[in-house]
């Protein structure tokens, strides 16, 4: 994705800066509301592609790219993060109104920067949009969440990313209660303002105690799919799902990060548990859509 053709002037201005892996750790979870349901969800953090940050190498002339990337990656991979596979294509159903994300989660725009006019690349994720600012302003952006959540929610639906550790929704319920204590004990507001400080923290807390691991809860159908419309097109949608899944879960088939850096390739146990629970609601879903057409 480019916001200008090879000699134009950007319009995009915003400082340049590397392309990056989107990664999470295994304890990085915060509490959404998707679709009205409370959910669980990874968050993530950009390794930029530097060398010399965070273990990045540089790369020789000749070598393989992941000569830049591998120790910084089998380091992480030890210590509870994983990263995401730039190049792997984002589902149509995940991505915002009119962008594409066939060549993965990165967008990439021509830019000046604001305040130098040096020419450059600005990378940020694909969900991270420009919006209209005035003629020579900063550009200013704005995050598509709705389409986002719904692809990190898919992310540990599908086993991609491992559910949280046990401890992760008490952790974020404690959060919530201290927030909520330390509303009710604010001075130096009206009444009024307290007051909706406190309904907002207690909005926040029951939200967090109701939130559920994706996953756990009752077999559902994938998002955006509903048992009154069983047509041809919800029938392919299925189909294509559980095809996508089947092939995630075959021993050949790996993340090329994994594959180039001769890392374990096969998915982990604990992962195939969940894609498979998903797998088989998502076949009970197509059978039910068959009988409702027959």
């Amino acid at each position: 994705m480019s916001a200008s053709q090879p000699g134009d002037i950007p319009t995009i201005r915003v400082k340049p800066n590397p392309a990056f892996f989107w990664a999470h750790h295994e304890n990085s979870w915060s509490v959404y509301v998707v679709d009205g349901k409370s959910v669980l969800l990874p968050e993530f953090k950009p390794k930029a592609r530097v060398a010399g940050c965070g273990n990045m190498r540089v790369k020789p002339e000749g070598a393989p790219d992941s000569h830049q990337y591998q120790h910084a990656l089998a380091g992480d991979s030890a210590a509870g993060w994983t990263w995401m596979d730039p190049t792997d294509p984002i589902p149509s159903e995940f991505c915002p109104p009119g962008t594409d994300g066939s060549e993965g989660y990165v967008a990439t725009y021509d830019c000046l920067h604001p305040k130098t006019g040096t020419r450059g690349v600005y990378h940020t994720l694909i969900w991270d949009q420009p919006r209209r600012t005035a003629p020579g302003s900063p550009t200013r952006w704005g995050m598509h969440w709705e389409s986002y959540n719904r692809w990190r929610l898919w992310l540990v639906e599908t086993g991609v990313i491992t559910q949280p550790p046990e401890y992760v929704h008490a952790d974020r319920i404690a959060l919530a209660e201290t927030h909520r204590k330390r509303a009710i004990n604010l001075t130096g507001l009206g009444d009024k303002a307290r007051d909706e400080r406190i309904e907002q923290a207690e909005k926040a807390l029951e939200i967090a105690k109701t939130a559920v691991v994706p996953g756990d809860e009752e077999a559902s159908e994938p998002a955006g799919l509903t048992s009154a419309s069983a047509t041809t097109d919800r029938r392919s949608s299925l189909v294509a799902t559980i095809e996508a899944l089947e092939d995630t879960l075959a021993d050949e088939v790996t993340v090329p990060i994994r594959v180039e850096l001769g890392l374990k390739a096969t998915t982990s146990p604990s992962r195939k548990s969940i894609s498979l629970k998903k797998l088989e609601s998502w076949r009970k879903a197509l059978q039910s859509a068959e009988k409702s057409d027959g």
